[in-house]
């Protein structure tokens, strides 16, 4: 149950964040989410609503940083809003607070690690 239940919301997240502006994205998920459903999300994970989503988010914006062939020519701030983050800090905060790493520690680590990989 716990399985499916993230997978749902792993691919609600990707698919809102390609179809739909960033500010719209929070308001129509919770409208699709019961009280019941959020009980079960902080019952489960122990974390409230926002931040299960928001470590969908990071999870997401982690893998565009690192992803340097498709997404190395956009910039932070553009990876956070395509994620559905309304803000540079709110993202910023939230991906330390996940991470442990800002964003731009993040991506220059992956891009570090790609150009290790690159024959010589």
């Amino acid at each position: 149950m716990q399985q499916l239940f993230r997978t749902f919301f792993t691919a609600l997240v990707f698919a809102l964040s390609m179809t739909m502006p960033a500010a719209q994205q929070d308001d129509m998920v919770r409208k699709w989410i019961t009280l019941s459903s959020q009980q079960v999300i902080h019952e489960k994970w122990g974390e409230n609503f926002n931040s299960f989503l928001n470590s969908y988010r990071i999870k997401e914006a982690c893998r565009r940083l690192g992803d340097v062939d498709h997404y190395g020519q956009l910039t932070i701030e553009a990876i956070a809003t395509g994620v559905g983050f309304r803000s540079r800090t709110s993202f910023v905060t939230s991906f330390k607070r996940i991470t442990g790493l800002t964003p731009s520690e993040y991506q220059r680590l992956a891009r570090e690690e790609v150009s290790a990989a690159l024959p010589e």
